[in-house]
């Protein structure tokens, strides 16, 4: 956009805001055409074009052309200051929702203390790159002092990340509506009164669309996390459960993929938040659930408050109230549906973490689960003295050889078993035992998402990749 106006200037041609960047879009998407479905590309431009249509009107409408007397230019700056904010802040509210589940009222205060960092910041970048070209040594000696707006600016974001109301996280609308909502605003400079009729079903649609209607089935969704657990169950009464939520490697399942999937079900409510074990890759998620999500109840066995890999989930829910679970224990959700707890035993000297699993017996509308998070070979034991049969099973261990076990699905007679893993993780005489019983082994690695609903005292199962 710099580039046209600018050459425009050297060929005495009168430089045209909307066209310059109506042209650098184009440039943009020649060279990488799927940049127009990414979200930076809709920020930027959307940021860039309410700058340029918008913030004069703005200002305008603030009183900043009839500011005068002492002090009068620095506090134009400040009007014209405001108006900038509060436009791009308005154009990429809409977007910034859809995209990312958030929505932040307290960006229009932050703008007004960043950008003037950021706009000192990128001076002085310019000139440290002008200097560096001569002597680097001469800006390494004083990189500490340019990079300061850098480190102000982080300072006010998370402080003001932390002031309450000052976000949500909600779910997202559909795209349709955050069009409309950017198309009242592109509206609103040319006819306000008109664009202010607009507004008023255009802000009671959100509040139509996350009305949620009565469910009628249970629904348990095992997510495809890669190489972890996490699982969803949304009972007939509206309850929403998570059952672990975690991935090995540095990926956070929780945020990548528990959350976005919640917020498409339109949930921003966590009844009952499961965390079978310490292991990473059944809690790395966790946190960032409870930080996006008001969660009414942590369940836990007692081992799990002494583990010290569960410190950073514990210091998280301190304010969530918590229950510790044994065998022979049973939850309710909010309309008495019982969940039974079969393990782990109250007595597990010496056992390893993954036997002491926290693992439930699902049964609603017609579909029973049973979860067994990582129990191996002395947990299934346990559970082998009084199995119930369940329609699904989710193979311990992610179908790991530690967990194996030809008695279980037996006894069980799953109808279908669920190993939420990756591909090189099940093991090959698992997988050979539940075939030999006639049981289907559904992966979240070739499946995506394995989705179990009852209904009306049926079940079918549904996959999303």
């Amino acid at each position: 956009m710099a580039a046209a106006l600018l050459g425009g200037r050297l060929l005495w041609r009168r430089g045209d805001m909307v066209n310059s960047l109506a042209a650098a879009a184009l440039v943009v998407l020649a060279v990488n055409p799927e940049d127009l479905f990414g979200a930076g590309f809709h920020l930027s431009f959307a940021a860039v074009l309410a700058l340029v249509v918008a913030a004069r009107p703005l200002a305008r409408a603030l009183g900043a052309a009839r500011i005068s007397g002492p002090a009068a230019a620095p506090r134009r700056a400040a009007a014209d200051l405001v108006s900038a904010s509060l436009a791009a802040g308005l154009a990429t509210a809409p977007i910034t929702w859809a995209w990312f589940n958030i929505v932040c009222p307290v960006s229009l205060a932050a703008n007004l203390l960043v950008v003037p960092l950021a706009a000192l910041l990128l001076g002085l970048g310019a000139a440290a790159g002008i200097v560096g070209a001569i002597s680097p040594e001469a800006v390494a000696a004083v990189a500490p002092v340019l990079a300061a707006p850098a480190a102000a600016g982080e300072f006010v974001v998370r402080a003001l990340g932390t002031m309450p109301g000052g976000h949500a996280w909600v779910p997202g609308p559909p795209a349709g509506w955050a069009v409309a909502s950017l198309a009242v605003l592109a509206l609103a400079v040319r006819r306000p009164r008109a664009a202010a009729a607009l507004l008023v079903p255009l802000a009671a649609w959100p509040a139509i669309y996350f009305a949620r209607p009565a469910p009628t089935e249970f629904r348990a969704t095992f997510l495809d996390v890669g190489q972890g657990a996490a699982a969803v169950l949304e009972f007939p009464d509206g309850d929403a459960w998570v059952v672990d939520a975690g991935a090995s490697g540095r990926s956070d399942p929780g945020e990548r993929v528990a959350a976005p999937y919640l917020w498409t079900r339109r949930r921003t409510t966590i009844h009952t938040l499961v965390l079978t074990h310490a292991d990473a890759d059944h809690i790395s998620g966790a946190a960032s659930l409870i930080r996006r999500f008001r969660v009414r109840r942590l369940v836990i066995s007692e081992s799990f408050l002494t583990d010290p890999r569960a410190r950073a989930v514990l210091v998280a829910a301190a304010e969530v109230p918590t229950l510790i679970v044994r065998d022979g224990d049973t939850l309710f959700t909010r309309s008495g549906i019982p969940v039974r707890v079969l393990g782990p035993p109250a007595a597990t000297p010496g056992w390893k973490p993954n036997d002491t699993s926290v693992v439930l017996f699902v049964e609603s509308n017609g579909l029973s689960l049973l979860l067994t998070g990582d129990a191996e070979r002395r947990a299934v034991a346990a559970l082998m003295r009084d199995p119930p049969r369940a329609d699904v099973l989710q193979i311990p261990h992610h179908g790991g050889a530690s967990s194996r076990s030809l008695e279980l699905p037996a006894h069980v007679r799953p109808a279908i078993a669920v190993a939420s893993a990756r591909e090189w993780f099940l093991s090959p005489d698992v997988e050979a035992d539940y075939r030999a019983l006639g049981v289907p082994v559904e992966g979240t690695w070739k499946s995506g998402a394995v989705m179990v609903v009852g209904e009306g005292g049926r079940w079918r199962i549904e996959r999303y990749r």
